[in-house]
């Protein structure tokens, strides 16, 4: 086991006490008011969580493919250009949003700029920022990740991946589900949990298993800007069960272990768009 899987626990916990600090911050002068979770809360944060995502939009599933592209035996053909797949170090463009990526292969605990077979796993520290542009929703995206990667040599057919990840996305949303608008800004803390994804990503392009939980706090503003004061604020948690397909099931509540509401859906992963399910 590498040795960012036993750090992970404690980054989880903190991501946790950060999301629970972001509503005593002073970045807004927020309004604290009880809230009930509801059909509608659910239904805005997957829309935006959906976006964040998409592989076509840049979201965080372009983390899992670039990083399939960084180990040996990739297929080629990708929907964007793919970075280097030898290069510790790599800056590309999906969409509207750029990507900085530092690949350190480690092997007898030293990392390395290039890949060898001796390579027991992949620390992967990526940063990115840019803009969605999608027809419903407008908006500024903030995301870094640090996750580890094992099975990596050509022994294996799938990547193994575990870590941590933060977003931030301040926009201006369109609902798809109630036609009206709202401007948004959320923070959201997520774990990669042992998610497989196999390397020929032209057979397989989705995590074939594994999951992800999810820490969000939105805030609805009333101005498109961080500085903006809060018209009211939503937690959320969401768990997201990989199964290879192409739209995995997605649960989401106040809170997963004791709820007061919980609601289902079914997330793309290319294009971000998401629906109820029963």
């Amino acid at each position: 086991m590498s040795p960012a899987k036993h750090r992970f626990v404690g980054l989880y916990v903190l991501a946790a006490l950060l999301a629970f600090s972001f509503g005593c911050s002073s970045k807004h002068n927020k309004i604290v008011t009880p809230h009930i979770f509801s059909q509608n809360d659910a239904d805005d944060i997957m829309q935006q969580v959906g976006i964040s995502a998409a592989l076509d939009l840049g979201g965080w599933m372009v983390d899992l493919h670039s990083t399939v592209n960084s180990t040996p035996h990739s297929p080629a053909g990708l929907r964007y250009p793919a970075p280097a797949r030898v290069l510790r170090d790599s800056t590309f463009t999906v969409a509207g949003i750029t990507y900085t990526v530092n690949y350190g292969y480690v092997w007898s605990g030293v990392p390395h700029a290039q890949f060898s077979d001796s390579a027991e796993y992949v620390e992967v520290v990526l940063d990115a920022t840019g803009t969605f542009n999608d027809p419903h929703l407008q908006g500024s995206y903030w995301h870094h990740s640090d996750f580890t990667v094992d099975s990596v040599n050509t022994a294996f057919s799938e990547l193994v991946i575990n870590g941590s990840v933060s977003d931030s996305l301040l926009s201006n949303m369109h609902s798809i589900f109630r036609g009206d608008s709202a401007f948004l800004f959320v923070d959201n803390f997520f774990s990669y949990d042992s998610l497989r994804v196999a390397k020929d990503l032209g057979t397989h392009p989705y995590p074939l298993g594994g999951s992800l939980d999810m820490l969000l706090d939105e805030n609805v503003l009333n101005s498109l800007s961080l500085g903006s004061s809060i018209k009211r604020g939503v937690n959320a948690e969401i768990f997201v069960q990989f199964d290879g397909t192409q739209t995995p099931n997605v649960t989401i509540a106040d809170d997963l272990n004791t709820p007061s509401a919980v609601f289902h859906y079914k997330l793309n992963l290319q294009t971000g768009v998401v629906t109820r399910s029963p």
